[in-house]
């Protein structure tokens, strides 16, 4: 996702610090764990133990410690640790925001996980809205990032800590292997914020243009502004896949799953003028700009 997570690390760190969920194990005398039980270990910039399965019986605890014994400052990063037979430590992201929220996390942050075992990806986790264990995938919120973006840019990610856009493939793997809520926020001018929500959301892979499986409109004071994007393709600037004569993402300054145009566009311009701003038609109708927007996934069995 880029240095930008970096910026926020200082912050998750912070926030560990003071809401007390990890504990420094240096020097402890802990009991080991239960062969192939499971801990939750979140790395800081402390010397591990002899072996991180010298943690209480998991899943009752939060581990502090730094696996590879290095003492100079690093990322918080929870994930799961596997006590094995021989006493050693076997550690694997875990797969989700959701899965760390069952483990028992309960901050804002950054955080890395693995959702399909194809690699690890860094992700923004909400863990305070509706019930938390959400992935950010999306975020508007003063205009401070171009989102007038190509391809490549919207394939890979693009954005710092107040704006993003995680990227499409990134939205792909989140969602492929489970059935997965969408949750839409958005909000205008004067603060009034309406949401909505999906249940079977999902984007399929760059062969089909990342196309969008919309799935069920389960409820929302938004209303529903994706379903004419229904099974549409991914169209940027310079990759049209819109049924338009024109090019909807250059008409609109942003990029989207564009059909002739749209009834909703969060990644258009900031504050542009008609049908190029940040829109959700049945929260606002085409003519007026939202000043915030955020889109989050949740698998729909959390």
């Amino acid at each position: 996702m880029g240095c930008w997570w970096v910026i926020l690390a200082g912050t998750l760190t912070t926030l560990l610090a003071q809401t007390g969920r990890s504990q420094d194990v240096t020097g402890s005398s802990f009991q080991p764990a239960q062969v192939g039980s499971t801990c939750q270990i979140v790395y800081s910039a402390q010397p591990c133990p002899q072996n991180v399965c010298s943690c209480p019986p998991c899943p009752a605890c939060v581990c502090q410690c730094y696996k590879d014994n290095v003492t100079a400052p690093v990322t918080p990063r929870p994930t799961q640790g596997v006590c094995t037979q021989d006493g050693a430590d076997s550690v694997s992201v875990a797969r989700g925001c959701d899965v760390l929220y069952k483990s028992g996390v309960r901050a804002n942050g950054v955080y890395t996980t693995d959702p399909d075992g194809g690699g690890q990806i860094e992700v923004y986790c909400d863990m305070e809205s509706d019930g938390g264990g959400w992935t950010v995938i999306q975020k508007r919120q003063d205009g401070s990032v171009d989102f007038f973006r190509d391809w490549d840019a919207y394939k890979r990610g693009f954005g710092d800590p107040r704006e993003f856009w995680i990227g499409l493939e990134h939205i792909h793997r989140l969602t492929r292997d489970r059935p997965t809520d969408l949750r839409v926020t958005v909000a205008d001018t004067g603060g009034t914020e309406k949401f909505a929500r999906y249940r079977g959301f999902k984007v399929e892979d760059e062969d089909t243009n990342y196309t969008l499986r919309l799935g069920l409109y389960l409820e929302g004071s938004a209303g529903d502004s994706l379903e004419y994007h229904r099974d549409m393709a991914f169209s940027t600037p310079d990759r049209d896949n819109d049924r338009s004569a024109s090019n909807c993402a250059e008409d609109g300054k942003g990029a989207w799953w564009f059909k002739d145009c749209h009834t909703s566009d969060l990644n258009g311009a900031y504050h542009g003028g008609p049908s190029q701003s940040i829109n959700w038609y049945s929260f606002s109708g085409d003519n007026v700009p939202l000043a915030r927007a955020e889109m989050k996934l949740r698998p729909s069995d959390f």
